[in-house]
């Protein structure tokens, strides 16, 4: 159950951009660890998010594998976009880039409560650097 709560929130906010999947998916008072910093809220997700839509915004996400024990969603996915906008500090170049990682989500009652996901930043890092 929470396996398909997930592929179809990575598939929904990555793939489609529909940023309203993440107050669905996400509860209230969420606990975030991201590449960009830790975070709490479904609402601080959402900006996240958006950070890496807005320097990607033609990103697709391709879900790898995705397995589910112990109460945990484990996700490995593959991104590629093209660097448009700034992010993080680093300047847009407008070229491709392709990184991958691994995320995992802690679900309460079908939300997500706590997550954390770990990319590729350097590799991601020297592409955007081109």
């Amino acid at each position: 159950m929470s396996k398909k709560i997930i592929e179809n929130y990575m598939n929904e906010v990555w793939n489609k951009k529909n940023l309203d999947v993440i107050q669905e998916v996400f509860s209230d008072t969420a606990v975030i660890h991201s590449p960009l910093g830790q975070f709490k809220t479904a609402k601080q997700m959402s900006e996240t998010v958006s950070q890496w839509i807005t320097s990607i915004p033609d990103m697709q996400v391709e879900l790898l594998n995705t397995v589910e024990e112990n109460g945990l969603v484990v996700s490995h996915w593959k991104a590629k976009g093209t660097h448009q906008n700034d992010l993080n500090g680093i300047q847009a170049h407008g070229k491709p880039v392709e990184y991958q990682g691994v995320s995992m989500y802690r679900l309460e009652n079908g939300k997500v409560v706590e997550y954390w996901a770990y990319a590729d930043t350097w590799s991601l890092e020297q592409q955007m650097k081109g």
